[in-house]
């Protein structure tokens, strides 16, 4: 009777079951919630909702360990969005089962200047440290020094085909590593490059197709993800409050969705014209 009473077209345009479905996908998808509540439950929501089920995130946690892809092909997503913040490294490993379903496996790690850590009031960025999740550089500015050679010594034990970057703050760090030898690729945080990606991991997540090393720091910052559906249903990463970092999340998205495009895997369904996601 609910369901009559929010959808005036109930049976006429808007069939039971195409609702069901509706309700189901967003049960299991939190992007997806505050556009069924608003369109067919007649609900009214904040602009902006949680983007990723924490649930399914956790069930995701293999506590992988960078040596088992010792030798692997890899794509790296880096976001340095400011140089007296954190920034965020994450590796992207695919592999497909025998259903031809593409796995998606993540190998995170950050970076934070000693003095922000110092005056920071996010208390368990320090434990993050002392855990090793996160590296402190020397000074009131990341060293991305650090970054470049921590990147390099990646390249020397896993096969990067890229490294994906913002240009906004790292086109330095771009030309050095291309000097390097590495194959470091612009990606810029438009909604048309990160809109896809943020489906597929949130499908993957869900469907248990997503790996990653149960790490506190990026599954804080996927947490502090809000997505908001503009009128193409397109998403992109954001966060409510300055605090509630995503910078590990947004390197993720990169690394995604270079290796969407990347997989030869004929299988993926992202090189089907006819595949969408969801209703």
């Amino acid at each position: 009777d609910g369901l009559r009473k929010a959808n005036p077209n109930f049976d006429v345009s808007v069939s039971a079951d195409f609702l069901q479905a509706r309700i189901a996908d967003a049960t299991r998808r939190a992007s997806k919630q505050g556009s069924v509540k608003t369109k067919h439950l007649n609900l009214w929501v904040q602009a902006r909702s949680a983007w990723m089920n924490m649930e399914a995130w956790q069930r995701c946690a293999d506590e992988l360990a960078p040596e088992q892809f010792a030798g692997e092909a890899c794509v790296v997503g880096v976001d340095l969005a400011s140089r007296v913040d954190i920034a965020s490294r994450v590796q992207v490993f695919t592999q497909t089962d025998e259903e031809g379903r593409i796995h998606y496996y993540a190998v995170d790690h950050h970076y934070i200047p000693e003095e922000t850590l110092v005056d920071t009031n996010i208390d368990q960025l320090a434990t993050w440290v002392r855990e090793g999740w996160i590296t402190a550089t020397e000074g009131n500015e990341i060293d991305f020094q650090t970054i470049e050679s921590d990147l390099v010594q990646l390249s020397s034990e896993f096969q990067i085909n890229e490294i994906a970057y913002d240009p906004w703050q790292a086109t330095q760090l771009a030309q050095d590593l291309q000097a390097e030898g590495a194959n470091a690729v612009e990606m810029r945080n438009t909604v048309g490059n990160f809109s896809p990606a943020m489906k597929e991991l949130e499908a993957a997540v869900v469907s248990g197709r997503f790996h990653h090393t149960g790490s506190p720091v990026l599954t804080w910052m996927i947490s502090n993800v809000v997505a908001k559906e503009d009128a193409k249903e397109n998403i992109y990463p954001r966060k409510e409050r300055p605090e509630r970092k995503i910078d590990g999340a947004v390197a993720l998205i990169m690394a995604m969705a270079r290796a969407m495009i990347l997989d030869p895997n004929p299988t993926s369904p992202w090189e089907d014209p006819d595949f969408t996601m969801g209703a």
